[in-house]
């Protein structure tokens, strides 16, 4: 396999720092520009705005229009409830499209990043509805824009989320108000329901007063003011997301998979799929009958 992408995360600040600079990624921000006021950043986007000064508040959960001076109109949300469980880590995330300087919300605010995996669902032509989320909202282009919300430091946020992610698959990010952020998910992490699993538990990890130095470092804290986030990983799911990092085994061909008999390739229209894979992280890819590699990653 050679160099484990984990071991990636173990490159010098600097190796690092060179490599955001060749991509010239969209709001890729130091922790200095985020600690402004009256934050600055460059982007290659034909939708984003060349400064962030400060608003006043603005709840996100508005049901009108709201208008941040230089930042995102957010129109009115979805009229109808998901069903959900409950979340002790208070992020929240909103499928947003977006027009210019004017997100439209796809769907309610979810608490549950299970909806992910039906995002992937939908990028490989399934759609359901489950548990109040149609799939079918799912726009057809690259990657998925989506609202930050309910965040527990959102100065420090932006630089955790580009510490956790995939070095060659940056996620963009840029503030929308005051207090929500507006990042897009490149396809990559939408390949298969384990990758974006992953993601969204590391940046649910992010949303905490936890310093996270590299993605590894989420799966050794247990109990910590991540609000037992933790908890979300099984310890074997820990173990096999550590071993595996971003590139799990059949990962490049089955965008879910339950075991060696169901999954993607072998039963495509399965009885009860929305169901598997709307719960298809990386906990069901882990007990899917994949042996952990000979060496472990972290």
């Amino acid at each position: 396999m050679g160099m484990s992408l984990f071991n990636q995360y173990l490159m010098s600040r600097q190796a690092y720092e060179s490599l955001l600079l060749q991509r010239r990624r969209s709001a890729l921000l130091t922790s200095e520009e985020w600690t402004s006021d009256t934050t600055k950043r460059t982007t290659t986007s034909s939708s984003s705005k060349s400064t962030l000064p400060p608003v006043s508040k603005v709840p996100t959960s508005s049901p009108t229009p709201t208008q941040s001076s230089n930042m995102y109109t957010i129109k009115p949300f979805p009229q109808y409830n998901l069903t959900e469980s409950g979340q002790e880590n208070p992020i929240r995330w909103t499928f947003v499209h977006i027009d210019g300087d004017v997100l439209t919300p796809l769907a309610p605010t979810m608490k549950c990043k299970d909806y992910f995996n039906d995002v992937v669902a939908a990028k490989n032509n399934t759609f359901f509805i489950k548990y109040g989320f149609d799939n079918k909202c799912i726009p057809l282009q690259e990657g998925l824009d989506v609202l930050l919300t309910e965040l527990v430091d959102i100065d420090k946020m932006p630089k955790m989320i580009l510490t956790i992610c995939h070095p060659e698959h940056l996620i963009t990010i840029e503030r929308a108000t005051e207090d929500a952020l507006l990042i897009h998910i490149p396809e990559y992490y939408f390949k298969n329901t384990y990758r974006i699993s992953l993601l969204t538990y590391a940046i649910r990890v992010c949303n905490s007063k936890t310093r996270l130095s590299k993605i590894t470092d989420i799966f050794t804290l247990l109990k910590s003011t991540i609000a037992s986030e933790s908890s979300g990983l099984s310890e074997y799911g820990r173990t096999f997301a550590g071993c595996y990092g971003w590139d799990v085994p059949y990962g490049e061909v089955m965008w879910w998979r339950q075991s060696d008999k169901y999954n993607s390739i072998d039963a495509p229209r399965m009885w009860g799929l929305d169901t598997i894979v709307h719960n298809n992280g990386v906990n069901g890819w882990s007990c899917s009958g994949i042996p952990l590699a000979v060496e472990e990653t972290v």
